[in-house]
């Protein structure tokens, strides 16, 4: 890390740095609570993989049943399969449920900031005032 003093201003001097301007910037005012929700990002995505992985286990557990013979010595290993099937489809349609739930949580987060910024024409309240006034 490079602190300042330890920058020699002919450095400094020969960096070049080329802007180009915005038609107009928009700057929104977020909370620490706020930014660290945006950081975290969508936690609900863990939901609907386990929701998928779930449900497609079911599906294939179900195919299965529909394909075995019943014989007398298969009952137990079928009512095992038909056990996992029904534990793998219920735990599959909760998942999917709480991710329906938590999907919008971080689309909704960055809505609520963009409404604060009131529409075109209308005037803007400063509250924050310039250090230079």
């Amino acid at each position: 890390m490079i602190l300042n003093s330890e920058i020699d201003n002919d450095e400094i001097e020969s960096v070049r740095v080329r802007r180009a301007p915005f038609g107009a910037l928009t700057v929104y005012d977020v909370s620490d609570n706020e930014l660290n929700q945006l950081a975290k990002g969508q936690s609900a995505s863990i939901y609907l993989n386990v929701a998928i992985a779930m449900l497609s286990t079911a599906i294939s557990l179900f195919t299965s049943l529909l394909n075995i013979e019943v014989k007398p010595d298969f009952i137990e290993r079928a009512r095992v399969l038909t056990d996992v099937t029904i534990f793998a489809t219920i735990l599959g349609t909760i998942f999917l449920i709480i991710w329906y739930i938590k999907r919008k949580d971080v689309s909704e987060l960055v809505s609520r900031i963009k409404n604060r910024l009131p529409p075109e024409g209308i005037p803007e309240t400063n509250s924050i005032q310039n250090a230079n006034d």
